[in-house]
């Protein structure tokens, strides 16, 4: 990450600046006050906080002093009424004297104080201490038993209390500025969990900030509860009688290694200059190298995923693969180039039918389109017909349930080889919604590797001609 953080001596910041400072050391030579002035800063606002929290103790009670029906108020105020005292005293909260306001300390690496939280009992909002960059995290006392490998991160006080008292497998673990932004300093402090479930809410904002996270956290230890209607956020579920432990034992995870994206291939592409960021830049990157970093960016802001498979895979494996990418990416178009390869050639298929076996492929396909509501796309080789006839929607390779079962088909014709005027076209064969059909002429450029509508010469002025004759004569 480029960062680092030290928990004796509370100082963090960027590597490089430790680095020199280190170097420092070693030739034995003076530190220069300019390097240190930023780590000082860094914990300025935590040594204010702990100084606050400290004053806090001595001016508030313990929320478990509270009586037992003080308690069930603020409770019911929450929307927390199944919460009892016991599980509120394991996140030694205090509370003001009106009881309108409650303060959970947050503690960091080692359980040292790192700031604290303030919840509003009627408003149910929140602040945190210090605003930002806050190294801590509310989590209940851990127990005398083995330390927990799982951890459910939520973004809020109230969250955190709804998930403690269902006694699920695993940690809860509130974040300290809970979805505006997840520092640095946070993360040596979830080092400790070989797995995270990241449970944010229901709404877009809160998918788009966990699927972000999880980045920071590193994707092959992060699961998602998906924001759904029946999934919302654990407080406002326990509210509604929802099975909390249910909901984050679905969790489904949000790394998957069939699937990758344009990032992590981004080096091999610098090497490779594959065609399909040559289409978008309309120009042959071989040639204007010093230019593949403002088109790699453009690219990268794509919602592309790209899956990692080579060769022949089986339909079960793929079907997983895209499945997965729906759940956490959100895809909305599948495609897949092409069937034919995905059949392969098996051991185990020698005595099967190629055409049962494409048309159970389709239908796997199909039902995956219809339950995900997501538009597929089949790239099928033709039969070989004659170089004379044009190519129908019965020359699809295979039985009729392609042509049957597609919604779409484009059938792409090339009469080159066939006619001294010959060209190639885009034929859209099929229509099911609209049935507009129609031929579309394709020219090739060279320069960018693709296929598009020929482009028209630019009208130029007869007279501007003409007065260039002139001019030049």
């Amino acid at each position: 990450s480029g960062f680092f953080f030290c928990p004796h001596c509370r100082h963090a910041g960027k590597w490089d600046a430790l680095e020199k400072i280190l170097n420092l050391l070693k030739n034995n030579k003076p530190i220069p006050p300019k390097y240190l002035v930023p780590l000082k800063e860094e914990t300025k606002f935590e040594q204010e906080a702990v100084k606050s929290w400290q004053q806090l103790k001595k001016t508030f009670k313990p929320l478990t002093s509270l009586a037992e029906d003080d308690l069930k108020i603020i409770f019911n105020s929450l929307e927390l009424q199944t919460l009892s005292p016991a599980v509120a005293a394991q996140f030694d909260a205090l509370v003001d004297k009106s009881g309108s306001t409650l303060y959970f300390p947050l503690h960091s690496v080692g359980g040292q104080l790192a700031g604290y939280k303030v919840l509003h009992v009627v408003s149910g909002q929140e602040e945190t201490v210090p605003a930002t960059n806050c190294a801590g995290i509310l989590a209940p006392r851990p127990g005398k038993g083995p330390k927990q490998q799982v951890a459910v991160l939520v973004p809020s006080v109230a969250d955190t209390l709804a998930l403690a008292g269902q006694k699920t497998a695993a940690q809860v673990v509130c974040l300290p500025h809970g979805l505006s932004h997840l520092p640095q300093q946070v993360l040596p402090s979830l080092e400790q969990y070989s797995k995270l479930v990241l449970w944010f809410g229901n709404d877009t904002s809160s998918w788009d900030t966990s699927r972000n996270f999880a980045k920071k956290l590193d994707e092959k230890r992060c699961f998602l509860v998906r924001p759904m209607e029946k999934q919302p956020s654990p407080h406002v579920a326990l509210f509604h009688g929802q099975d909390l432990r249910g909901i984050v034992s679905q969790a489904q995870p949000i790394w998957h290694q069939a699937i990758t994206t344009f990032a992590s291939l981004r080096e091999d592409v610098l090497s490779e200059l594959q065609n399909i960021e040559k289409q978008m830049a309309e120009i042959p990157l071989e040639t204007n190298l010093d230019t593949f970093d403002h088109w790699a960016d453009q690219f990268e802001r794509l919602p592309l995923y790209f899956m990692t498979f080579h060769g022949q895979q089986s339909v079960k494996v793929v079907m997983e693969a895209v499945e997965h990418a729906t759940y956490v990416h959100d895809i909305s178009h599948v495609i897949i180039d092409n069937v034919q390869f995905m059949m392969g050639v098996f051991e185990e298929s020698r005595h099967m039918d190629r055409f049962w076996k494409q048309d159970a492929i389709i239908a796997s396909f199909r039902t995956f389109a219809t339950k995900k509501n997501c538009h597929v796309t089949l790239v099928i080789h033709p039969r070989k017909e004659r170089d004379t006839e044009d190519l129908t929607s019965s020359s699809i390779f295979g039985s009729a349930k392609a042509a049957q079962e597609a919604d779409n088909i484009l059938i792409i014709q090339d009469k080159r080889l066939t006619s001294l005027r010959g060209k190639k076209y885009l034929q859209v064969a099929k229509n099911r919604y609209t049935g507009d059909l129609g031929v579309m002429a394709l020219e090739f450029d060279k320069a960018s590797l693709s296929y598009g509508q020929k482009k028209k010469k630019p009208n130029i002025d007869k007279d501007t001609v003409m007065e260039d004759k002139t001019n030049l004569g």
